[in-house]
């Protein structure tokens, strides 16, 4: 992951290069859920909201200090948690698992699954752009 970013510093920000230097981008990844939240899924969305307020507070603290802070907010991505629900949904319905995703998760949300790697080359793109203007409000 990242393999394009040659270093990545970790808090506390004050020690880092970046904040010596007054350049930098901080980039937390969360989930859609951090902005439209899901019935039974209460514990995970208040987390990613909880992450989304971190990011607001961390981009206005460091802005004076050309530290920009930006949250990845992506829909459906393939990870573990999706991949444990498909064999449930696949004994429920006896259908196979492609069938599974495309009928109770796709078809449900409206929306494409993304690949990690996807994740990966948006937060490359956001450390590299040159521009601190990215950040959508």
């Amino acid at each position: 992951m990242f393999q394009s970013i040659k270093k990545l510093e970790t808090l506390p920000l004050q020690e880092c290069q970046s904040y010596k230097n007054k350049k930098g981008r901080i980039i937390n990844i969360s989930s859609a859920h951090g902005k439209n939240p899901d019935a039974y899924k209460s514990a995970h969305c208040a987390a990613k909201f909880g992450q989304g307020g971190f990011t607001k507070v961390t981009a206005l603290e460091n802005a004076l200090n050309g530290i920009t802070c930006n949250t990845i907010m992506p829909g459906l991505v393939r990870t573990e948690l999706i991949e444990k629900q498909l064999p449930v949904r696949v004994e429920q319905d006896g259908t196979t698992v492609e069938e599974a995703l495309n009928h109770h998760i796709l078809a449900e949300l409206g929306i494409k699954l993304l690949e990690p790697s996807e994740i990966d080359c948006t937060a490359v793109c956001i450390v590299t752009v040159q521009q601190p203007s990215l950040v959508k409000k």
